[in-house]
């Protein structure tokens, strides 16, 4: 290789790096399954720098040994063969990309015919690479699955995160969404149902006077569902993100089927209605009949019991980034009450807010208001 072109790869290299990010960013995090995995981009920019090296030196095997592994990676992932070799497809294409826009090749753009030829001559190479692992270790898990008894079946499926059960199946989306964002609300006569993969969701009602009040607030692992149906608990419900969040979704159409093909997930999905439906009415119980002090301190407790940590001294950190009015939102009822009742608590060293995290100094003399 001549030295010019070794100098393009070299250029490549942060190039590589900041348009894979954008890459991901653009595609809401569809490139591949587990995307949001920071594994995942160690493991892309180490094949980049494998791919730079066999480039330079002409040998390929640490190179293709890579594209091995990682298609065996993405059998275990439950990765869909079409996806794993289309995403070494586009790896191939972006360095191209990235490559051939370096200054070194535009200076001399002749370099870029014998940079073509390598890429093209490796891109069968390192789709059949990638293949071979993916079927190999999928050959693999199907043998662990023979040999495996009922009972450790149903054992290692009670254990299974809920993020690999929905890897596992292919009718699921997986999008981000940034702090703020909404997902849904009334009116866009969709029927979907949304599992939390990372983040948090607040799901709200607007009442007829205007106000907003906060029905639950969903973390990693939770469901929760859009419908079209006007009889429907969701058919009038706002959702949206309170921190950079991603969501698997798939249409409801598609349910029953799931259903059917995995009863654990469907049994994560009846149980985390129920929990909803739960807290919605537990929420509504500690509203009714109960003045702004006594409504915040409740929800301050229950906010402590699903999402606090404890801490060394006993105190318990709420640590959502709640603003004055969303925590308003939550009682049904305003900013300026809630900031004035918080002083109060906070004058009573019952809780200290900083930086919008609050902490529960003294939680069991809150329950005891509340009792």
């Amino acid at each position: 290789m001549s030295e010019e072109l070794a100098k393009a790869l070299t250029e490549a290299k942060t190039a590589f790096r900041k348009k894979w990010g954008e890459m991901i960013e653009q595609r809401g995090f569809s490139f591949e399954v587990a995307k949001f995995d920071p594994e995942v981009r160690r493991r892309h920019m180490a094949m980049w720098d494998l791919l730079l090296k066999a480039l330079k030196t002409g040998r390929y095997e640490d190179y293709l040994m890579a594209l091995d592994r990682e298609g065996r990676v993405q059998a275990r992932a439950s990765s869909r063969i079409e996806s794993v070799v289309g995403q070494t497809s586009e790896m191939m294409n972006l360095v191209w990309e990235v490559i051939s826009s370096t200054a070194t090749i535009e200076v001399n753009p002749s370099l870029l015919k014998p940079l073509t030829e390598k890429l093209n001559a490796l891109r069968s190479r390192a789709e059949t690479a990638i293949l071979t692992g993916y079927m190999d270790e999928s050959r693999q898990i199907q043998e662990e699955l023979a040999a495996e008894s009922a009972e450790a079946r149903r054992q290692r499926l009670e254990r299974t995160s809920l993020q690999d059960l929905i890897k596992s199946v292919h009718a699921f989306k997986l999008t981000r969404y940034r702090e703020g964002q909404k997902i849904f609300q009334p009116g866009d006569n969709r029927s979907v149902l949304y599992f939390v993969m990372m983040g948090r969701i607040r799901l709200y009602e607007i009442l007829p006077d205007g106000r907003a009040i906060t029905l639950s607030i969903l973390g990693v692992n939770d469901v929760f569902a859009q419908s079209n149906n006007q009889n429907s608990y969701f058919h009038d419900i706002y959702a949206e993100t309170m921190k950079d969040s991603i969501i698997a979704c798939i249409q409801e159409s598609s349910l029953e089927t799931l259903m059917e093909q995995s009863p654990l997930l469907a049994s994560r999905i009846i149980y985390s209605f129920s929990q909803q439906l739960s807290q919605s009415q537990i929420l509504i119980e500690g509203l009714l009949g109960r003045d702004v002090s006594l409504r915040l301190v409740n929800i301050l407790l229950k906010l402590a019991t699903e999402f606090g940590i404890v801490q060394s001294d006993g105190t318990v950190s709420i640590d959502l980034g709640l603003t004055h009015q969303e925590l308003a939102d939550m009682i049904g009822s305003n900013r300026v009450t809630v900031t004035r009742k918080l002083i109060e608590l906070q004058k009573k060293k019952l809780i200290s807010v900083q930086n919008r995290t609050i902490q529960l100094v003294d939680r069991r003399a809150l329950q005891e208001l509340v009792a």
